[in-house]
């Protein structure tokens, strides 16, 4: 019967089954709107109920009463515009009775911001130009140009004489003139004060116009202003030097729910006791000669202002600050979280951490594996020239040929392997149909590496049809790694299957199986690794990724590993790996290799490093992850491996030497070893001590076991045995006759001589 094939099915960038949809369905307005929203997992955990509500509570607290009641960060804030009139009003008399005014007093006049008030004033009077002593700035002799010294040792220059300067107004010249200004106590200051918040309002607030506010600072003497300064002040301890006074109008004010707001006053002294004076002079012409009155005022200098911010509640900070306190709940849950998976003991951070998280497969690496497409097309037509398999295709637009009898009601995918019992292990199929009549119930079972399909009515003759067969990849590449499809006991063309990029050949071993001892990574306690591999591409860089209980530590160089390479091609088949960098972090360790050249790909490669291996032993089986990542970024080798067995380990371990010539090849040497057992050793059980590779046993004329138990005192005979020059070891067995049992915590001490060979 003449075979027909199916015609060519392209599959596109379908993630799974779409239903056929036509031009007035496409817009699905319940998916297009959907609402989505977060599943929550409710841990029934009454400390961590404490922690979270007890943090949120404090943020709600700290959000309620310092940002909205003390800083009142839920309103519109803005700085005013301030404006301060002064007036002053006295009227005082000198140590002669003279009378003073505001006129006399007050200099200048008019100063809006301020005033100054004269509480003592000297007087030099007729001083004309002529050469006398500098009293602002005189200076010693000898002198420049322009100058003569003087008797009395100071520069003579071309001055108003005599002078009155700073340094002699606490002692004037003869000729001057103190008056000291009394009465100044019951002088009268108005202060008026305003401020304006343009964007709140064009109200102008002055003080003391709202209602049962004080207008004390309207009409205040002299004498009160003094008292309300911090600290207060006396007119008598300021008269005579004079002193700056800062008098401040601040306004804090909340428009919110009212609009109406008065300032607080504040009085301070701000000269820090250096005092205050104003020098003026009144110049006039005698006689043709030109003459002045030089005066020193000394006084109050007061330096009012106005300023301060409104507030007025408004929607946008609200707001704002609401968000912050969501913003700041999210503290609990972060420190719940952390509670939950870190601070636990292990099985509980375990089994919380598997409540919390859902974790995906890694589906990072499906766009860089696009690139072995070409290269599974590649193969494929070299099979097909090699007659492995015949014309056929992977990938899009293949065709299986079906032969006669396209009325099928089942058929079959199935995956070929030479190692069925390997296949049947590590496959395991999914069936997804793209295209089938409307009418038609399908039907789909993946039995290890077969499909099966069924349809409960036969299916029409040239019709089209399309399916997907979800495949786990085996975990080495299959020897003949092809596909069929078989529709009532008629097969297709084989079909050549995309290649697995794994590694081969693999082994991981632990140079002692037990568990950890202790120490750290690289101490004498610590335990070696070795893993044997074969890659399948070059790489650029090489990945151990060990269960979760292993650690390598935490390094930054490759000082410990051994990376051996071994390839007959090259002309020194066993070589060392050239390494640029490592990286080890817990249970990880990175290396990278020197380019070009990398890790050659087919060539049976040793690594070694020191691990910490796991101090329990594992309740479930465990698995080591290797991959590789090709030069220049592509995806490399990737594969999973049993972790090797372990046994419970020693309390301690201790080999020591005793013998004290340096150690050489093939001499003798005695060592010392003391072990401490975690279990009871009972009648019948075996304990081993295996000795190093090429370590073998001093033989002499008197013992064939060269092995003394020095302690415990009654303790089983040792029996020495070699297998060649790789594996010799010592057998002790706990006999009911020598004694019952070995405690644990009690330490096994022996004596072993012991010697190397030279050959290698």
């Amino acid at each position: 019967m003449a075979g027909t094939e199916l015609q060519r099915v392209v599959d596109e960038d379908d993630d799974g089954p779409r239903p056929a949809q036509n031009r007035s369905t496409l817009w699905d307005w319940n998916k297009i709107c959907a609402y989505h929203t977060n599943r929550v997992v409710r841990i029934q955990d009454a400390n961590l109920g404490y922690l979270y509500w007890g943090i949120v509570t404090l943020v709600v607290l700290y959000i309620q009463i310092v940002v909205f009641h003390i800083e009142g960060r839920h309103t519109f804030q803005e700085p005013g515009y301030g404006a301060v009139i002064t007036k002053f009003e006295a009227k005082s008399f000198n140590q002669d009775g003279k009378a003073f005014d505001e006129v006399d007093l007050r200099h200048p006049v008019i100063e809006p911001s301020g005033a100054f008030i004269m509480t003592r004033r000297i007087t030099m009077k007729g001083q004309a130009m002529g050469t006398c002593i500098d009293s602002d700035s005189p200076k010693k002799c000898p002198c420049g140009d322009h100058a003569t010294c003087g008797p009395d040792g100071y520069c003579q220059v071309k001055t108003w004489c005599p002078s009155l300067g700073d340094h002699n107004v606490a002692s004037p010249p003869p000729g001057a003139v103190v008056e000291d200004i009394f009465g100044l106590e019951e002088a009268l200051l108005m202060i008026v004060a305003g401020i304006g918040f343009p964007s709140i309002g064009a109200k102008f607030h002055v003080a003391g116009s709202s209602p049962d506010s004080s207008d004390l600072h309207k009409r205040i003497t002299l004498l009160q202003l003094l008292e309300l300064a911090d600290p207060p002040l006396k007119l008598e301890d300021v008269s005579k030097s004079g002193c700056v006074i800062a008098v401040n109008f601040f306004w804090s004010c909340d428009f919110s729910w009212s609009n109406s707001c008065e300032p607080k006053m504040s009085v301070k002294r701000v000269d820090d006791g250096t005092g205050f004076v104003q020098k003026r002079s009144k110049k006039h012409t005698v006689n043709g000669v030109e003459t002045r009155d030089a005066q020193y005022m000394y006084g109050l200098r007061l330096i009012v202002d106005s300023s301060g911010i409104g507030r007025q509640i408004s929607l946008v900070p609200i707001v704002i600050q609401l968000g912050s306190c969501l913003a700041l709940v999210q503290i609990a849950s972060m420190a719940a979280d952390f509670l939950m998976v870190r601070m636990y003991d292990k099985d509980r951070c375990e089994a919380y951490y598997r409540c919390k998280v859902v974790e995906t497969k890694d589906y990072s690496e499906m766009q860089e594996r696009l690139h072995l497409v070409g290269d599974q097309r590649s193969r494929a037509r070299e099979m097909v020239s090699a007659g492995i398999i015949r014309s056929g295709g992977a990938g899009a637009g293949v065709s299986l040929g079906l032969g006669a009898g396209g009325r099928g009601s089942m058929s079959t995918v199935r995956g070929r392997n030479d190692s069925q019992v390997q296949l049947l292990e590590s496959c395991q199929m999914l069936c997804t149909v793209l295209i089938q009549p409307a009418d038609i119930r399908f039907s789909c079972e993946g039995r290890d590496h077969v499909a099966i399909m069924s349809w409960e009515a036969a299916l029409p003759r040239n019709q089209t049809y399309a399916f997907r067969v979800e495949a786990t990849n085996p975990l080495v590449n299959p020897d003949f790694n092809v596909w069929t499809l078989e529709v009532d006991g008629l097969s297709s063309a084989q079909v050549a299957a995309s290649p697995v990029q794994t590694f081969s050949d693999v082994q991981v071993l632990l140079a002692s199986p037990s568990t950890r001892l202790g120490g750290t990574v690289g101490s004498t306690l610590s335990n070696g690794i070795r893993i044997i591999f074969r890659p399948s591409v070059t790489a650029e860089s090489f990945r151990i990724t060990a269960p979760m209980p292993y650690n390598f530590g935490f390094s930054m160089t490759c000082g410990g590993i051994r990376f051996i390479g071994q390839d007959p091609a090259r002309s020194d088949a066993t070589f060392t790996q050239a390494l640029s960098r490592c990286a080890a972090s817990s249970n990880t360790l990175e290396i990278t290799f020197q380019v070009p050249d990398g890790m050659l790909a087919g060539a049976l490669y040793t690594v070694e490093a020191d691990v910490l291996t796991p101090q329990q032993l594992p309740s479930t089986p465990t698995q080591f992850q290797l991959s590789s990542t090709q030069i220049g970024g592509g995806v490399g080798d990737d594969v999973f491996v049993d972790e090797p067995s372990l046994a419970r380990g020693l309390l301690y371990f201790e080999v020591i030497s005793v013998s004290t010539e340096p150690p050489r090849s093939g001499l003798t040497a005695e060592v010392q070893i003391k072990v401490s057992f975690s279990s009871l050793a009972r009648a019948g059980d075996f304990i081993r001590l295996i000795l190093p590779p090429r370590f073998l046993f001093a033989i002499n004329e008197t013992s064939s076991c060269p092995v003394t138990v020095t302690s415990p005192t009654v303790a089983p005979s040792p029996q020495c045995s070699c297998q060649g020059v790789l594996s010799c070891m010592v057998t002790l067995q706990v006999l009911e006759a020598t004694t019952t049992q070995i405690p644990p915590n009690a330490t096994l001490v022996s004596n072993t001589s012991t010697t190397t060979t030279t050959t290698w």
